[in-house]
């Protein structure tokens, strides 16, 4: 086991073919690393009744909630996003 891995169990994965199975996933350097039954590392987490999908990106974006992207700060843009389960954004501006 490398330091840094992470299982994650008991959660119900979304697959590369569409599917949703109950499972577990082992991350390694951030990055998944084997989907599996009884997958095992130095920490574990455990994701009963939760849904193990992979971020979202939001590639064009003006605003969300009353932040608007070219006057909200890009910190507590990314939060907002991120609450929504985004991982990458690409802010739109208006030019005006």
């Amino acid at each position: 086991m490398e330091k840094g891995e992470l299982s994650i169990r008991n959660g119900r994965c979304l697959l590369a073919d569409g599917r949703l199975a109950a499972t577990d996933l082992r991350l390694s350097g951030g990055r998944i690393a084997e989907i599996g039954s009884g997958l095992k590392s130095g920490r574990e987490l455990d994701a009963a009744g939760g849904l193990l999908l992979p971020g979202l990106v939001d590639l064009h974006t003006h605003g969300l909630e009353f932040a608007l992207a070219e006057t909200a700060g890009l910190d507590e843009y990314a939060r907002l996003e991120a609450a929504r389960g985004v991982t990458a954004f690409c802010p739109t501006f208006f030019n005006a």
